[in-house]
């Protein structure tokens, strides 16, 4: 790939699931042979390296071993603002070559929605808030000349819950892709483990999967074999994982 894809994960209101699918996604394209890069712009709320299991080390570039994974938390010591963080990404990409960025964006700043991406990754939950604020967030990037997919992540049927369908006719399209809620994700979380290195939740993980081939599929003819071959990747970045928990 002469240049990096970068894909956006993005919602104007917070709590929606944004960092858990941003890291996991990495982790899959990663593990699928592509230098990957996980970049965090909310310096208020960072999370990745909590999701990562390293909250102590300082470095700006920081590697996931078990997957190969690379990624750049952002600082809360520092509060530097969404912009800076974006500079800083110019840079990084100057410095290396990456198949895929992944940029995990923070709910408030709408500033970064005018970077230009390859592709926005728009993440709802099923209620009407999560769906307004969706809409709000998929106009702004489409804005900024940007393709945009709508991903529903805490799926649940009960009453008050807004269904696949009702959130397709809101939006206007199909869903990339549908998360169910599950329990044993938070077994994950609590871990501190990218889910798609365990057994815990496995549709959210063929989900994730699901995602990860359909970008890799917009930049790589032979992506369906670098998948269908990753399983031995992602079975040794499984039991690295386990040793590192152990």
């Amino acid at each position: 790939m002469s240049k990096a894809f970068k894909i956006i994960v993005a919602s104007t209101k917070g709590g929606v699931g944004k960092t858990v699918i941003a890291v996991n996604l990495a982790v899959a394209l990663s593990l699928a042979g592509y230098r990957t890069l996980l970049f965090e712009t909310d310096g208020v709320n960072s999370g990745i390296s909590y999701h990562l299991g390293n909250v102590d080390e300082e470095s700006s570039l920081r590697l996931y071993k078990p997957s190969g994974l690379y990624y750049a938390p952002a600082s809360v010591s520092e509060s530097r603002r969404v912009d800076d963080r974006v500079l800083e990404l110019e840079a990084l990409l100057k410095n290396a070559q990456y198949d895929f960025v992944v940029i995990d964006t923070p709910p408030a700043d709408k500033s970064i929605f005018a970077m230009k991406s390859d592709a926005g990754l728009v993440i709802v939950n099923p209620d009407e808030q999560s769906c307004a604020a969706g809409i709000i967030t998929k106009d702004l990037i489409e804005s900024s000349g940007s393709k945009c997919n709508v991903m529903l992540n805490r799926g649940f049927e009960k009453p008050y819950a807004l269904s696949a369908k009702e959130i397709e006719e809101m939006f206007g399209s199909p869903l990339i892709a549908s998360i169910e809620e599950e329990k044993e994700l938070y077994k994950s979380l609590l871990d501190h483990v990218p889910n798609y290195l365990t057994d815990n939740a496995r549709r959210f993980n063929e989900q994730i999967e699901k995602v990860a081939r359909i970008y890799a599929a917009m930049v790589d003819e032979d992506y369906a074999n670098k998948f269908d071959n990753s399983k031995e990747a992602v079975s040794k970045a499984k039991a690295e994982v386990k040793k590192l928990h152990a």
